[in-house]
């Protein structure tokens, strides 16, 4: 890096951060999470992108995984998860380590190890065409070398605090970790002295390795959090447990499904109500065509007791029991009721609306939710939402 660009660097005053809490209730960890803004990337500078949240996971110049595997008070390693618009990084830590794991996320951030054999042992997992549950959900993967010069590019080019949001969530004191994130350092990197042209190219998913064939459908959740805390209702109905519509028409009574699921995910400005069949029977348009007029006939029938049992099941998911909830950040890795994934949906909704919401929060609405804005929300998939084909091959 010239003196320059040194110079250039930026240290961030508390002011300058995008904070915010999740408060919960018999928590024994503190989650941390950041949400970084992908929007508006080449395709050559999200495959770098992507190798960075890979480096991400590897630690940071000062918290090396090594390093911070045997710090006092971690609880998990940190994680990233790469979405459409957006990328997520999460760490865990104890209670009494709030301090640490603040410090820690702001390492990742703004001090990430991006040496050549960093790069290479990130690049590896990130850039070869992903598992079928995750690229179900993905528009493409990624071809082509990505060099440690490229990441640091992207690094220098997206990371900046009015991109990133960043969420503390458990049980603590109000505040406490606004005031961690705050105390600890934040030299941002400087930009990049020149504009470069990543060449990487997106690589068309068009079937499934394997036996496996899979449809897809996906609208777009309209408004704020009663939108949101009514489509969560919606996909517990239409496909979370034995008793969902996707379970009793595409598994039971159709033999179609050896896996089918609905579920809420983020989208590059909001969230996306997402259904996904998963067989190994031919699939075509029609037969899709097919199975949306069925679904939709039986959510015609809803009644009051199924709203009742699609509140009390996301109630018991959040409580530990039920383990299946209809939040996901990725499409697959769901966002739970703990202080891990609660930090994860805090930043990811206070990145698209300024206001950190919480699983409590979200069922506290559902119980006001009536059955017919649900019964709309999932017709409005069935109907309208943009559907997807990936055949075995």
């Amino acid at each position: 890096m010239s003196l320059l660009a040194a110079a250039l660097a930026l240290v961030t005053t508390p002011a300058d951060l995008r904070i915010s809490e999740v408060l919960m209730p018999r928590s024994d960890s503190i989650g941390f999470a950041a949400v970084l803004d992908t929007q508006g990337a080449t395709d050559g500078e999200l495959a770098a992108l992507s190798v960075l949240a890979r480096c991400w996971e590897q630690g940071s110049r000062v918290y090396t995984r090594s390093a911070t595997a045997s710090t006092p008070g971690v609880v998990s390693m940190p994680r990233s998860e790469v979405g459409e618009g957006y990328i997520l990084l999460r760490l865990e830590v104890r209670k009494s380590a709030v301090l640490t794991g603040a410090q820690m996320l702001a390492s990742l951030l703004t001090e990430p190890a991006l040496d050549d054999e960093a790069v290479r042992t990130a690049a590896a997992g990130s850039t070869s065409q992903p598992e079928l549950q995750s690229l179900t959900w993905s528009p493409g993967w990624f071809r082509g070398a990505v060099s440690a010069t490229e990441v640091d590019y992207v690094w220098r080019k997206f990371v900046k605090p009015q991109r990133v949001s960043l969420c503390g969530a458990g049980e603590m004191e109000r505040y406490a970790a606004e005031a961690a994130l705050k105390q600890s350092t934040w030299t941002w990197p400087a930009p990049p002295e020149r504009r470069e042209f990543l060449r990487q190219t997106r690589v068309p998913i068009d079937g499934a390795a394997g036996e496996a064939s899979t449809w897809t459908v996906r609208h777009a959740v309209a408004g704020g959090e009663k939108s949101l805390a009514v489509a969560g209702l919606a996909a517990i109905l239409l496909g979370i447990g034995k008793e969902s519509a996707m379970f009793r028409v595409l598994r039971t009574d159709l033999a179609y499904s050896y896996r089918q699921e609905a579920l809420v995910m983020p989208s590059p400005k909001g969230w996306t109500l997402g259904l996904v069949a998963y067989s190994t029977q031919k699939t075509t348009a029609e037969v899709v065509a097919k199975h949306r007029g069925l679904l939709a006939d039986r959510v015609r029938n809803w009644t009051e007791s199924d709203l009742t049992r699609g509140r009390r099941q996301w109630s018991s998911h959040v409580d530990g029991i039920f383990p299946f909830g209809p939040l996901w950040s990725s499409g697959d890795s769901s966002l739970g009721a703990n202080a891990w994934a609660e930090a994860g949906l805090g930043a990811l909704s206070f990145a698209r609306s300024g206001s950190a919401l919480s699983q409590s929060k979200l069922i506290e609405l559902a119980d006001k939710v009536a059955l017919d804005d649900v019964k709309q929300m999932a017709l409005a998939t069935l109907d309208q939402g943009q559907a997807r084909i990936i055949p075995a091959r």
